[in-house]
């Protein structure tokens, strides 16, 4: 599925030719997004041969998930059901929001990094004593080696 279009194959395991019938139908999450009943289709299937075939969609829907069952039969009570889910997904939409989103998060850890790197190294100032004596007015020996 894909592409506006439904593609099967159709597989004849018979002895005899079968000209079959196609009934199309999809559930979304919204509720029926196709309905098509019994329809004869343009092939006659030999037997023991197998078709591909597309069926098409008009407007298949931008965001939804849906469940597509195709009903195929056959004079002589021949019937087959198949099913499988879809997923549909504007990736354009969800790729640009996605890039819009690494972007934003690039600039505010840019600014971030400027802010903090702009703190620590800026001319003129000075880093804080963190030692107790000097705000208890007491006196503090420093050591070291003397030449």
């Amino acid at each position: 599925m894909g592409g506006g279009r439904i593609s099967y194959e159709l597989v004849n395991r018979g002895t005899t030719v079968l000209a079959p019938r196609l009934a199309v139908h999809a559930d979304g999450v919204f509720g029926t997004l196709l309905d098509r009943g019994p329809r004869a289709l343009p092939v006659e299937l030999l037997p023991g041969r197998r078709v591909t075939l597309h069926e098409p969609w008009t407007g298949p829907p931008s965001l939804d998930a849906a469940d597509v069952r195709l009903t195929v039969t056959a004079a002589g009570g021949v019937r087959s059901t198949a099913t499988a889910s879809v997923r549909f997904v504007p990736w354009g939409p969800v790729a640009g929001a996605g890039a819009a989103l690494v972007a934003l998060l690039g600039a505010v850890s840019a600014v971030r990094h400027r802010r903090r790197a702009g703190v620590r190294g800026r001319p003129g100032r000075r880093a804080r004593d963190s030692g107790a004596g000097e705000r208890s007015g007491t006196e503090v020996e420093l050591t070291g080696a003397v030449s």
